[in-house]
């Protein structure tokens, strides 16, 4: 081949590569925006950003052929590092692990050092949050070590930040008071402020830690002033209530009060349930120390819902410990002792609190470590040094072999250039068929995942056959039974809603429930409460309903082994039980939450309110409450469950309520029963529309 066809075939195999590429960054681009998207959605609905992501990943599967092998692994690293966050805002911290790792994989094929290190970040502060602070501050050190290399100041101040908080939640104050003073020297040379001010604050709560006010308030002040300057509402949240506490902690409670004001103010209107606990907790400690113990359980006890919610253990175990104080000032000894015993098993399960020496440990390494950096950085520009006079050496003699040098060099360009052309050809070829190699085992997997759905809907629907046997059938063989009709709409093929039916020596009696979920596990505790009922009932005595109703309690406390404990299952259920004279028309009523309705022969309104207590264990049990009504012919009674009034739908997709069920019921009460059965199942269908069914309905009607 000569030199000509060279340089075709070179030209040709250029424009190949550079159409290809064309096209492919069409599509990476496409994908970009779709990811920007979904990073906003994800800070307003995690759940629905996943859903997007997820649908994403099976989209970018398909086009891995027609992207480059660095814009592939771009797009899995932005897409893995998405679906982290959107864990990590669900407080799913084990699963934005997993995927912050995914992420990482693929950033070290890129070699961005910075977005490494931004993924070793996300992951220690995951690790920080689920309690494992030996494992957080690894990765922080190995972000930090790789953001000092690069010289990125506004990473390094976020690393040094986020270790400080861990010596800070050690109480080694004086290692996290040299780290932030350090930080604080480059605060005004960073480009994100909110790093920035995060610092300012924190260098002023070690200043208020070891007891120095005066030093801490000017810093208070300044972190005020730049998360104003910022718009960072939830960081003045936190600025403001360090600053009140510093100024009750100068005796100036009138101070302090104003700002605490101004602190919970802004947390509840911006909502956010991180900046509540934190604005609730400070002023309980305020109140607590001010004598004021009810209003200090109020706020302590708003808080720590807010924490269980979001699953913010740190914030739990100070609570727990904070509300036991307060219910000890009280005397309220059952709630003191209750919060105690969450508080320390809640320390217990912090495997890394008082690890200080580990701590410790792992910070001498990573300094040995620096040092060692630069000396191997001084002695690489020693040695470079040496090559240089070495190079100097070889282009003298180079100048005597200069023709010739030239066709040698000339030559090997060019062979260097084919070489290069072809070798990445053959690398992105290996990268894609390794890609379509996963693929192929990602289908095998969803066809395992099918194949065991199937026989997981095949054990479900035996399951609805068992449970419709237990079920009592609507067209009862008694001819002493009312004109009735049963709504029993399951939202999945079975139900955690069931009605019971039973006539016992010229008694009927009639029960709705609603049992803990729905679905398979819903369905489990419809056959226990079947059974249970029925077992009850086998005695020869006619019992009352409130008295079933506390055997039943009884039995399912007793069978699931509820004793009260934070790990104990919740499972119970919430039912309306009634018990009908079928001669003299006078019903007994009793309910564990659900209510009953009855509309009389004047259209007059009736409805007996359940005790607000479950069948299963609560903290406050009560002996449920039997009520007795006379009924005349042409009563008509209702027995519901929630779901009828609890589904959202209508044009703004809002809860149909219990006021709309009530006024439903009585537009429709004159008509014959299966009437009303037509009517409401259409008003529910209407009313539900495109929206999914959120729970199981059942709805019993009687006329007498």
């Amino acid at each position: 081949m000569n030199f000509r066809n060279i340089q075709i075939s070179l030209a040709l195999l250029t424009f190949i590569y550079l159409t290809d590429n064309s096209f492919g960054q069409t599509i990476y681009q496409s994908y970009k925006k779709k990811f920007e998207v979904t990073w906003d959605l994800q800070f307003q609905n995690p759940d629905s950003a996943q859903k997007l992501l997820d649908k994403y990943l099976v989209e970018l599967n398909s086009d891995a052929e027609k992207l480059s092998a660095d814009s592939l692994c771009a797009l899995y690293a932005e897409l893995y590092n998405n679906k982290g966050t959107a864990y990590y805002l669900s407080d799913n911290y084990p699963q934005a692990i997993e995927e912050y790792r995914r992420s990482y994989e693929f950033k070290k094929v890129l070699k961005d050092t910075a977005d490494i290190a931004m993924s070793l970040n996300n992951i220690a502060v995951a690790y920080h949050y689920m309690g494992q602070q030996d494992q957080a501050l690894d990765y922080h050190y190995r972000a930090l070590s790789l953001r000092e290399a690069i010289g990125d100041l506004s990473g390094k101040a976020m690393s040094m930040n986020n270790i400080g908080l861990i010596y800070k939640s050690q109480k080694m104050y004086n290692e996290a008071l040299d780290l932030y003073e350090r930080a604080y020297k480059f605060v005004d040379t960073l480009n994100n402020k909110f790093i920035g001010s995060a610092i300012v604050n924190n260098l002023g709560g070690i200043y208020a830690e070891l007891g120095e006010y005066d030093k801490a308030i000017p810093y208070f002040l300044e972190s005020c002033q730049l998360d104003s300057a910022n718009n960072d509402m939830n960081g003045l949240v936190t600025s403001l209530g360090n600053y009140a506490k510093i100024h009750h902690e100068l005796g100036d409670d009138k101070t302090a009060s104003f700002y605490y004001a101004k602190a919970i103010k802004l947390a509840e209107e911006l909502g956010i349930q991180k900046s509540l606990i934190f604005a609730y907790k400070n002023y309980a400690e305020f109140l607590f120390n001010n004598q004021k113990y009810n209003e200090a359980w109020h706020y302590a006890k708003k808080a720590y819902d807010f924490s269980v919610e979001i699953k913010d253990v740190f914030s739990t175990k100070t609570l727990t410990h904070n509300l036991s104080e307060i219910a000890l000032k009280k005397n309220d000894m059952g709630a003191a002792y209750h919060y105690l015993k969450i508080h320390m098993e809640i320390k217990d399960s912090l495997v890394n609190i008082d690890k200080k020496e580990e701590i410790l440990k792992k910070t001498m390494q990573f300094e040995y470590h620096q040092k060692e950096l630069k000396d191997s950085i001084e002695f690489a520009k020693k040695d470079e040094v040496r090559k240089i006079q070495l190079n100097a050496q070889k282009e003298l003699i180079k100048k005597d072999k200069k023709q010739l040098n030239y066709l040698y060099m000339g030559l090997s360009i060019l062979a260097l250039m084919l070489l290069i052309i072809i070798r990445r050809f053959w690398i992105e070829r290996k990268q894609k068929k390794l890609i379509a190699d996963q693929k192929i085992t990602l289908e095998a997997a969803h066809e395992q995942l099918e194949e065991r759905n199937r026989e997981v809907m095949d054990s479900i629907n035996y399951a609805q056959l068992i449970q419709q046997a237990l079920l009592k059938s609507e067209e009862h063989e008694s001819e002493h039974l009312p004109k009735h009709f049963v709504y029993f709409k399951p939202k999945d093929i079975v139900s955690g809603d069931f009605y019971w039916s039973l006539e016992k020596e010229g008694y009927l009696y009639l029960a709705v429930a609603d049992c803990t979920g729905h679905g398979v596990p819903g369905a489990f505790l419809t056959m226990l409460g079947t059974s249970f009922l029925n077992e009850i009932n086998a005695k020869d005595q006619i019992l009352e309903p409130a008295e079933i109703l506390n055997q039943l309690r009884n039995r399912f406390i007793t069978e699931l082994s509820q004793k009260g404990d934070v790990n104990d299952n919740k499972d119970g259920m919430d039912i309306s039980l009634l018990r009908l004279h079928i001669d003299s028309l006078s019903i007994q009523w009793s309910g564990a939450n659900n209510g009953l309705y009855i509309i009389d022969d004047q259209e007059k309104f009736i409805e007996l309110k359940p005790d607000k207590q479950p069948i299963g264990y609560s903290e406050f049990q009560q002996p449920f409450t039997n009520h007795s009504v006379q009924l005349k012919k042409d009563y008509n009674i209702y027995l519901y469950s929630d779901g009828f009034p609890d589904q959202f739908g209508g044009e703004k997709g809002k809860k149909y309520k219990y006021k709309s069920f009530k006024d439903k019921l009585i537009e429709i009460h004159k008509e014959e029963m299966q009437q009303q059965k037509i009517l409401l199942k259409r008003e529910f269908m209407d009313w539900k529309g495109s929206l999914e069914q959120i729970d199981d309905v059942c709805v019993i009607g009687v006329r007498v």
